[in-house]
């Protein structure tokens, strides 16, 4: 989750748009995976809170080998 994260942060040409369209296809705001923050005690948390939230649009960006 945490390279998905990175991934989708820094592809704004490609992974962004893609990710927007598959949580907006599950019916979710299109909102980024939280980053995990070595300073921040409770971003794992938020990271992992989130991934159970738009599991259906991770496992289909995932499961997509063009990315």
């Amino acid at each position: 989750i945490r390279l998905l994260s990175f991934a989708i942060i820094h592809s704004t040409t490609k992974a962004l748009p893609i990710w927007r369209s598959r949580c907006i296809k599950a019916g979710l705001k299109a909102n980024l995976i939280p980053r995990d923050v070595v300073t921040r005690w409770n971003s794992t948390y938020d990271m992992l809170r989130f991934a159970v939230k738009y599991r259906k649009p991770i496992k289909k960006i995932t499961g997509d080998k063009k990315l």
